[in-house]
């Protein structure tokens, strides 16, 4: 076990989960030796909270050994994974899950520094700064690449600039399960309709000059 994955009893919970999540997000996996699912997903989240170096904790409990604790969470499927955060429980999921489906869960629940620098780009938006505003998102991205929030207003400049071959391979980045999902699959949308339109009106033009002088 390390700083940052743990296993916590009746005895240690409230300390290890309830209050030390007041501070930090903190995973609970409810697993059992014989559950064969539970050794599929402890690696996997092991491995998951370890990349985030202690943004988001993990801690494992037996649940044939923390019979008391399973009864408490209303456990009756294993594995369960459940997220405290401000010493409740906010999220949760049942099952074997893949790797992109938990960073998911947990990056839901955590304050990133590219976060941070978003919300700063937007009120400089709000403000009319946009050079400023374009700026502190690309250090955003460029700290914080996987942050989608940031990926699409960075798309969104993009595609407003006319640079939409830039916009689509940033959106063609954001995951099917992000946040923002739904508003790149809009944004694409709209780009390509535009780039239709704007290819009809060329051929319009086009068809004009030739009516104009057939010899051209």
């Amino acid at each position: 076990m390390t700083d940052y994955v743990f296993d916590a009893n009746e005895l240690t919970f409230a300390d290890q989960v309830t209050q030390a999540s007041m501070k930090h997000p903190v995973l609970v996996d409810f697993w059992a030796s014989w559950c064969q699912p539970c050794q599929v997903l402890k690696p996997l989240l092991k491995r998951v909270v370890e990349s985030y170096n202690g943004e988001v904790l993990l801690a494992y409990v037996d649940t044939d050994a923390e019979q008391n604790l399973a009864a408490q969470f209303g456990i009756r499927s294993l594995p369960t994974v459940m997220l405290f955060k401000d010493g409740a429980v906010v999220d949760q999921f049942m099952g074997a899950q893949p790797e992109s489906a938990i960073r998911a869960l947990i990056d839901k629940h955590i304050v990133r520094e590219s976060d941070l620098m978003l919300h700063q780009a937007m009120s400089l938006l709000e403000q009319n700064h946009e050079a400023e505003a374009l700026e502190l998102l690309r250090l955003a991205h460029e700290l914080d690449p996987k942050n989608s929030a940031v990926l699409f207003v960075l798309a969104r400049f993009a595609a407003h600039s006319g640079k939409t071959e830039q916009a689509l391979s940033m959106l063609a980045s954001i995951p099917d399960n992000a946040a923002e999902a739904g508003m790149a699959r809009e944004l694409k949308a709209q780009i390509y309709f535009n780039q239709k339109a704007q290819n009809l009106g060329d051929a319009d033009a086009l068809l004009a000059r030739i009516e104009a002088n057939p010899a051209d």
